[in-house]
């Protein structure tokens, strides 16, 4: 057991949050011992541990999908707890130490370089310079000039729209013609196009940080009404993280840390201390989204009935470069089940371990798309697409910029 010693304030903080000094222990042996690797037998194929799905299943899948969610028995699960801090993670680095920013050749300083060269393309530009505007700034003057301290100051603190200490959640990613989504409304119009019943309710369960309670509740009273259309109503639930499952953090040798009180610094862990809040869902078909960098299509799309209504959507689309593969892991057959493995040395060294190729990942289909009109496709993701060029490609041919902090 870890020889941490605690406090009696250290004692009243965990009975709160309902750890025991025990777990609390376990936890920082973990972090001393490491977590054993999972030794995987072989990778998954069709036939063993991926089923394609005939074509003439297609309908009846479908039917049955249709038929769930008319019954209100789809409902759309959506972890939206984290913290925007490791989006800026990089920004901040660069924006807080003297040093690093005086050597532009570190990853850092690079990407901010980037950042700015891209920040147009970014869903928050109209806020940030909005916000700057108020205190008689321009943007776009301060992006030209390389002045990346007011810049920064006013995307990630209370000055000015404080992104760094927001949930993801609310942060804009996409922007339309009719202005900006966050992340939250992604994930309210999506759940209008798969999860809704006979009466035209959609069910959705997000859940959240405490500390965002106020935010969020906030947010979805302010935008809501535009996606409760002709008749169409969103029934959203909320649950907060249980504080049981924040982990504690610690230094490079495995100390606690503490804050400037004294207390024990926990951070929120991640999706997987969920599983609770997802078995006291109602709705027995949950269908589960991350609150991330963009509204992905939901989990509900690569089951079987899912896949089959985006499959079937697709072969009627005339865009067959979007062309979604019928393959998806069987419910009967184990994928990549443990069995007594070859020896190391038979294994071929281009065998890779339980994945699928890039070419079996779905694609958002017509089928699970948002209700709201999305024409033209939105010009801006956190998300870096295939087709966006990697950060490196545009340094050469740009000028070195000049220290402006």
């Amino acid at each position: 057991m870890s020889d941490i010693v605690l406090t009696d304030n250290d004692r009243t903080l965990l009975a709160q949050i309902g750890k025991s000094p025990e777990q609390l222990s376990a936890e920082i042996e973990f972090f001393k011992t490491g977590f054993p690797f999972v030794e995987l037998d072989r990778p998954c194929t069709i036939g063993d541990g991926i089923t394609v799905l005939p074509d003439d299943t297609y309908d009846a899948l479908i039917k049955k999908a249709d038929d769930a969610a008319a019954a209100g028995r789809v409902k759309k699960f959506v972890p939206a707890s984290g913290a925007a801090t490791r989006m800026f993670k990089s920004l901040m680095a660069v924006h807080y130490d003297r040093m690093l920013q005086q050597n532009t050749s570190h990853p850092d300083t690079r990407f901010l370089k980037t950042f700015f060269d891209r920040l147009t393309q970014f869903a928050f530009y109209d806020e940030l310079d909005g916000v700057l505007a108020k205190d008689g700034l321009s943007l776009e003057t301060l992006r030209q000039t390389r002045s990346y301290s007011d810049v920064l100051s006013y995307l990630m603190h209370d000055v000015g729209l404080d992104y760094a200490h927001r949930p993801k959640a609310l942060i804009p990613f996409h922007r339309y013609p009719e202005g900006s989504r966050t992340a939250l409304e992604e994930h309210l119009a999506e759940a209008l196009a798969y999860a809704t019943d006979t009466d035209q309710n959609a069910y959705v369960h997000f859940t959240i940080s405490s500390e965002y309670r106020q935010l969020i509740d906030s947010h979805i009273q302010t935008v809501r009404s535009r996606y409760e259309t002709s008749g169409r109503r969103i029934q959203i639930e909320i649950s907060e993280q249980k504080s049981s499952t924040d982990t504690l953090a610690v230094d490079l040798h495995n100390r606690p840390v503490r804050d400037r009180d004294g207390r024990l610094h926990l951070r929120p862990a991640g999706h997987g201390a969920l599983i609770e809040n997802l078995n006291d869902l109602s709705g027995d078909i949950p269908a589960r989204c991350a609150c991330g960098f963009s509204a992905p299509p939901p989990i509900w799309e690569t089951t079987t009935a899912g896949r089959a209504r985006a499959a079937s959507s697709t072969r009627s689309s005339s865009k067959t470069s979007s062309a979604i593969p019928k393959a998806t892991r069987s419910s009967s057959t184990p994928s990549c089940s443990k069995r007594s493995p070859p020896s190391r040395t038979s294994r071929s060294s281009s065998t890779r371990p339980c994945t699928i190729s890039p070419s079996t990942t779905p694609a958002p289909s017509p089928a699970c798309a948002p209700s709201v009109p999305r024409t033209p496709p939105p010009t801006s993701s956190m998300r870096r697409s295939s087709a966006t060029p990697r950060a490196t490609a545009s340094w050469a041919s740009s000028p070195e910029p000049r220290s402006a902090w």
